[in-house]
């Protein structure tokens, strides 16, 4: 609806978009996250999907892309979310190259990772909390 003329009506209020608030892995974390989540997206990535199940709890799935893509770089790897005894929520930013183009890509991963005899990647892209 329009209730004035144009040039008579105020323009419309300017969006904002609050960023998502982050914090950094303990320092005692940072080496075997960032191992376990490179090596899992490497997997990921390239469509391999046997090689997920090495990188996921017991009787959890996880399909691999269909697409393939070669993980470049892990660029950023933030917390989500407070950590939660052996749960952790994750941000991983990424550099992917198509392996049929060529092309770069920039992409982002919401990881929910939980600690067993080792870290292990339980969702991806998962909208579900952490806990």
């Amino acid at each position: 609806m329009v209730s004035d003329l144009p040039s008579l009506a105020a323009a419309p209020a300017r969006g904002s978009v609050t960023p998502a608030l982050t914090e950094s892995l303990p320092v005692s974390e940072r080496a075997p996250i960032e191992d376990v989540v490179s090596r899992f997206l490497r997997a990921y990535l390239a469509g391999d999907a046997g090689g997920l199940s090495f990188y996921v709890p017991a009787g959890v799935r996880i399909g691999a892309l269909g697409q393939r893509h070669e993980l470049v770089d892990v660029t950023s790897l933030v917390l989500t979310a407070p950590a939660q005894g052996r749960t952790r929520a994750v941000l991983a930013t990424v550099r992917a190259k198509d392996a049929a183009t060529g092309a770069s890509y920039g992409l982002r991963y919401r990881l929910r990772l939980v600690r067993e005899d080792r870290w292990l990647v339980a969702a991806v892209n998962s909208s579900e909390k952490a806990g």
